[in-house]
């Protein structure tokens, strides 16, 4: 073999093993996003078993994610249970601020203790081009559960948008009242324990 076929083996073959260390290189380091309160939004709804319902907002006080380009690592909410506000009922009814308190009572979110609630990623996966599982832990009341959500994930230049519809059983949580599972009620009485969270995330 001549001198210069020896050479050009040798740095073929070094950079052949040397690719993956290359390539490696080039992954995107984790990058972390923080959410826009501002620009983000968290709609509740309230059912009941005849058929009522209630209806509001609270508002996101800070979160953050974070992932690799395209793999979501991790991730934290926080909702101000503070901000809850009704909007089904219009705010000069003295029955909307009736509400609002009772919401923000030990009867529900005791707000006065538990000032916030919270979700923490653990982990993601991928579902389809935009639907992301994540699943994490949520803390509402003091009380930790495991959860699981489903959100539809957008990004552009500019922003990262989560949106999707989170079901929570508050009876898990140790929020009891109106609870057909705890209490002997009329029909018209019982307050279902499932509500939902709809999400409209913005990360910038």
């Amino acid at each position: 073999m001549s001198k210069y076929l020896f050479v050009s083996v040798c740095t073929f073959l070094s950079l052949l093993l040397g690719y993956p260390h290359h390539a490696e290189a080039k992954k995107m380091a984790p990058k972390e996003l923080q959410l826009n309160p501002a620009a983000s939004s968290l709609e509740w709804v309230g059912t009941k078993k005849l058929g009522g319902r209630h209806m509001g907002k609270v508002t996101l006080k800070k979160g953050m994610v974070t992932f690799d380009g395209e793999n979501f690592l991790g991730g934290e909410i926080e909702i101000d249970l503070a901000s809850i506000e009704v909007t089904d009922i219009p705010k000069d009814n003295k029955d909307n601020q009736k509400l609002v308190t009772h919401l923000k009572s030990d009867d529900f979110f005791g707000v006065d203790k538990y000032p916030t609630a919270k979700f923490v990623i653990k982990s993601a996966k991928k579902l389809t081009p935009k639907e992301y599982e994540f699943v994490g832990d949520l803390t509402i009341k003091g009380v930790t559960k495991p959860h699981t959500l489903r959100a539809e994930i957008t990004m552009n230049d500019k922003e990262t948008r989560a949106t999707g519809t989170l079901k929570i059983d508050r009876t898990e949580f140790g929020i009891k009242y109106g609870s057909a599972n705890f209490f002997k009620l009329a029909a018209d009485r019982v307050i279902n324990n499932d509500f939902e969270l709809k999400f409209n995330l913005v990360a910038q």
